[in-house]
């Protein structure tokens, strides 16, 4: 008889260890899903990484990010165990890559094929991370590529606004507007009309 109470002790202890332990791995695996996750997308530019669009992303749904310029990003990373499994396609409006497998964090992984118009480019690269710092992100990628030390574009922090084309080609320097061989009013700013001769 003291045996058999002995026996369903043991049982309800070992029971309430083991629903710990698989209690303590769950709240593990919850902090882990809980950190943001972002994507970023880019590619080469003159021996250096360039970012092309970046977003925080949520795993096991659907993704799609625009950017300026007609640049996109699609697709979705599914988490199946310890690993990120990606279906990715980005854009440029003249080009598109897609990456299709496996990913690691913080490691850039690059297109495996894509649709070219114009001619094809450099290898677009994604990649995943819970770092939301572009600068670093961009020196990783750079590194990957063995471009040390090597500078990097970043269009929204350090490049300046694109020129327009159309843009008229004599600018005053004073005042950014068109008509650069002319008379400045003072008061207004604007370029003063030229003055014709009147005759008699």
């Amino acid at each position: 008889m003291n045996s058999r109470i002995v026996l369903c002790l043991a049982l309800v202890l070992s029971s309430g260890w083991f629903t710990g332990c698989s209690t303590a791995h769950c709240n593990t695996v919850r902090q882990i899903n809980s950190l943001p996750i972002y994507l970023y997308f880019g590619s080469e530019d003159g021996s250096s990484a360039r970012r092309f669009l970046s977003a925080r992303i949520h795993l096991d749904e659907q993704i799609f990010v625009g950017g300026d310029d007609f640049v996109s990003l699609k697709g979705h990373i599914e988490k199946r165990g310890a690993n990120f499994i990606a279906d990715l396609t980005g854009s440029t409006g003249q080009q598109g890559q897609f990456y299709r497998g496996n990913m690691a964090r913080e490691k850039p992984f690059f297109a495996q094929g894509g649709m070219f118009s114009g001619g094809a480019g450099p290898p677009f690269w994604f990649l995943i991370s819970t770092n939301s710092d572009c600068r670093t992100i961009l020196e990783r990628v750079n590194a990957v590529m063995g471009y040390t030390n090597a500078p990097f574009s970043h269009p929204a922090a350090i490049l300046p606004p694109p020129v327009i084309s159309s843009a008229p080609k004599d600018i005053a320097p004073a005042t950014g507007l068109p008509g650069a061989n002319s008379l400045v009013d003072p008061i207004t700013g604007l370029p003063v009309p030229p003055k014709h001769d009147k005759q008699p």
